[in-house]
């Protein structure tokens, strides 16, 4: 990294070569293969680490802070190194001679200076914001956001200030042996002396005053914040003894609060930050010291740069400190490396990629009476984000819909659209149809009709099913079954529950796996697992990543943290007049009436299976919502209890059991299917 690979004295009538740096008419072949190998080697790990630095901040969801900021310029100051310093550099020494123009000659030598002024004045403005952050938390926080784009402005505006003498000092000139090479002139000598005492004051001297001034105060106040709090607790201690024991328990709260906000007075946070920032400083005087001492000891003597292996390792060691940041910032931010370990694992290649992988992907929506026509809106928006995340055509992504309420209907092809907008378009168009819930036809009709090849289902494409509802199929026991025969066709399913009245045993059964399990409060909150739902439609494309050693279901919560479940109490003297069935059926009733006899409280502990038995003698109305409904009437332990049910227990079960186990109630627990008689609806007429 040369900044006057030549210098020409002309003075008193004589002309000499005054060689530096590197040397050239003397040049050592080894030496420059040595350089050349380990240029190329940081240039690649300068590149890589600030680009990857860079790539971890920019995509960061949260608001950046001003450390940030900070961060992502040193990066992009380092980047510029790389490609403005240290390249130019590398093909200089691979050709031996440069082979621009005069113009070229002039832009290289500039830049290659400017970066290095950025650099080192981008470090320069991170130790004056931790020295405010520390020293002088009250400025820092009425601190403008803007004030951190002020600071960087100026470490860019004088870093290109700075830089300028090298557009006068270097052009095109005769080496002396007839050839063209970007060199520096320097008429008369002193003025030579005069250039690098003037830039390694600049760059190197004065930053690094700046530095030992902000992270010496910052060091003192930490030291000091650290003795006061001492001395507070020691008070404390030394006070308290003489106290009574209810005046300790009065105050006693206050002074240890008071000593731990001044011991505590700087956050984990900010010094984390401050050991960064004093990681990268070090580094920097590390690698840019040697470089400096072999300019100021070639001022006053000239033989020290015929050592040219030793100040080609001195250029060496300040071309690594374009590399270190990133790396030291990656040891310091255990998100970022977290963040870098997700995108190079083979998971994430395979989401990544998928989009672009072929995959048949049929949509199964409820198009029920509970849904009504607003939120199946919003399904059919769900649907349309989904779809705009693939690439779709024939030889990628199909995606395919149908609706199913008391009547099944494919809406979609797989193959009928070949291109996105005409797809969203004709997702956007599909009518709303109530009826009952009949999921169990759904997925055999899908099964059976949209994943045929006559239908766009290509031999040999993996089969993704996505299945959304909001409430319990009509028919438990056929929805089970024909949940398995979608499992042995080899169909991935993926079960999406809107709301609280969807039974999450239902869902795992209809579910190939229970990571392919989402649930979530309302049709809105669908949009919230738009990224989760396509990386699980990934994994279920590549057969590799498919499997259930660590499997958890992801559930979105029903009841979000801001809202406070409700108390558990009864709210109604006789909650146990009511029943199981009266818990059972009404549920948003019972929470909010019933909640401890019925069970439905969200830390109260499983009860273990009990007699419980309506106690009826007279129709009691009860409130839902708007409507008044009759409650159901008198069912007492009888033999009806026993042959009407499959599980001959069902009459003795808590109410809690029938919640946590609908699925299982629904099938134990409601009138048995005589498997032998029993017959699928035609569903023919819809396909």
């Amino acid at each position: 990294m040369s900044f006057y690979n030549h210098s020409l004295n002309r003075n008193a009538g004589d002309q000499k070569v005054f060689e530096n740096m590197t040397a050239y008419s003397h040049r050592d072949e080894v030496l420059a293969q040595v350089e050349i190998a380990v240029q190329t080697t940081i240039l690649i790990l300068a590149i890589f680490g600030n680009a990857t630095v860079l790539i971890v901040l920019l995509r960061r969801k949260r608001r950046l802070s001003r450390m940030h900021l900070l961060m992502i310029h040193l990066s992009i100051a380092d980047i510029f190194v790389a490609l403005c310093s240290l390249l130019p550099q590398l093909i200089w020494d691979i050709t031996y001679v440069f082979h621009g123009g005069d113009f070229l000659c002039r832009l290289v030598k500039y830049l290659q200076i400017v970066a290095i002024y950025a650099s080192a004045y981008v470090l320069v403005m991170t130790a004056i914001d931790r020295y405010i952050a520390i020293v002088h938390p009250f400025i820092s926080q009425k601190m403008s956001p803007k004030r951190v784009h002020f600071m960087i402005g100026i470490a860019w505006t004088l870093s290109l200030l700075f830089s300028t003498p090298q557009i006068f000092i270097f052009s095109m000139t005769d080496r002396g042996d007839g050839t063209q090479d970007c060199w520096a002139l320097f008429n008369p000598i002193w003025t030579l002396e005069l250039y690098i005492i003037a830039f390694t004051l600049s760059v190197y001297l004065v930053p690094t005053l700046i530095l030992a001034i902000c992270y010496g105060r910052i060091c003192y106040t930490v030291w000091k914040r650290g003795t006061v709090g001492e001395q507070i607790s020691s008070s404390n201690e030394n006070a308290s003894s003489h106290l009574m024991a209810q005046n300790v328990g009065q105050y006693g709260n206050v002074g240890n609060q008071r000593r731990r906000d001044v011991s505590r007075g700087i956050s984990k946070t900010k010094m984390k930050t401050v050991r960064m920032t004093l990681a990268v400083v070090f580094c920097y005087l590390i690698c840019w010291s040697p470089f400096f001492i072999f300019q100021l000891w070639g001022v006053y003597d000239e033989a020290a740069f015929l050592s040219n292996a030793a100040f080609a390792i001195s250029l060496l060691l300040a071309s690594l400190n374009s590399c270190t940041n990133p790396w030291i910032y990656l040891v310091f931010s255990e998100r970022a490396l977290d963040t870098i370990q997700r995108w190079f694992s083979c998971e994430e290649i395979v989401k990544r990629h998928c989009g672009f992988s072929p995959v048949d992907v049929v949509f199964v929506l409820d198009s029920s009476g509970s849904v009504n026509r607003t939120n199946f809106e919003k399904e059919l928006r769900f649907v349309s984000k989904f779809a705009n995340e693939f690439d779709i055509g024939p030889k990628n992504v199909q995606i395919g819909v149908v609706t199913f309420s008391s009547t099944i209907r494919n809406k979609i092809n797989l193959d009928q659209f070949s291109n996105k907008s005409d797809l969203v378009a004709a997702i956007q168009k599909i009518d709303y149809q109530p009826g009952t819930t009949h999921t169990g036809d759904a997925l055999l009709f899908a099964m059976n009709r949209s994943f045929s090849s006559a239908h766009g289902d290509r031999p040999g494409v993996k089969n993704v099913m996505i299945v959304l509802t909001d409430g319990i199929s009509n028919k438990p026991l056929h929805t089970m079954n024909a949940a398995k025969m979608v499992h042995d066709a080899g169909i991935e399913t993926i079960a999406i529950g809107v709301g609280n009245m969807v039974s999450l045993d239902e869902l795992r059964y209809i579910a190939s796996d229970n990571q392919h399990v989402f649930q979530v409060s309302n049709f809105g909150a669908l949009q919230t697992l738009q990224k989760e739902l396509k990386n699980t439609t990934c994994e279920a494309i590549t057969t590799s990543t498919m499997t259930s050693m660590n499997a958890t279901l992801r559930l979105h919560p029903v009841s979000t943290f801001e809202t406070p479940p409700p108390p558990c109490v009864d709210r109604l003297d006789d909650c146990d007049q009511y029943g199981i069935r009266a818990c059972l059926l009404y549920r948003t009733w019972a929470e909010k009436n019933c909640a401890r006899t019925c069970g439905v409280c969200d830390d109260q502990p499983f009860r273990q299976p009990q007699r419980y038995v309506l106690r009826l003698t007279q129709p009691i109305i009860v409130s839902m919502g708007s409507a008044r409904i009759k409650s159901l009437p008198v069912l007492t332990m009888d033999q009806r209890c026993v042959i009407n049910f499959k599980d001959g227990h069902c009459c003795y079960y808590a109410p809690n059991y029938t919640f946590n186990y609908a699925f299982n109630y629904a099938i134990s627990c409601t009138k048995i299917y005589d498997n032998s008689r029993y017959k699928d609806p035609d569903i023919g007429s819809t396909m």
